[in-house]
């Protein structure tokens, strides 16, 4: 659908919301990654997205599809490192980014969260992650 719609004139393309303003071709590379077609470009065109959206007018949607299209291309790494520097502490969570104890997978990501709970005196973060244990 998203193919289809691009190719309608820009009459019948209508706008949408962060950080899918352009509906058609946002979601062409959004859902073009998760088929792992042009994983990279899509993965710096939601980067862009998150650059170009105000987040404290529009809240963070835009940096939390960012993270969940990180997590279902596999790079769990990445998307910790935008979870904790652009997210967390800074906006209240949406939903669409999955929690940041669901993010977790090896030791050495459970480590960087704790560090980043840790440099911001959160102790239910930490708690939390000590928990999951």
């Amino acid at each position: 659908l998203s193919q289809y719609g691009s190719y309608l004139p820009k009459d019948f393309q209508y706008a949408g919301q962060p950080p899918f303003e352009d509906t058609y071709r946002d979601h062409l590379h959004y859902y073009g990654a998760i088929l792992g077609k042009d994983v990279d470009a899509s993965v710096e065109h939601f980067r862009k997205k998150v650059s170009q959206c105000d987040a404290a007018q529009h809240g963070p949607v835009a940096i939390e599809t960012l993270i969940e299209l990180l997590v279902r291309v596999g790079r769990g790494d990445e998307a910790l490192a935008v979870m904790t520097e652009q997210l967390l502490g800074k906006y209240a969570p949406l939903g669409i980014a999955p929690a940041p104890a669901k993010l977790v997978e090896t030791e050495s990501q459970k480590t960087k969260l704790m560090e980043f709970y840790q440099s911001q005196d959160d102790l239910l973060g930490f708690a939390q992650c000590l928990l999951g244990e």
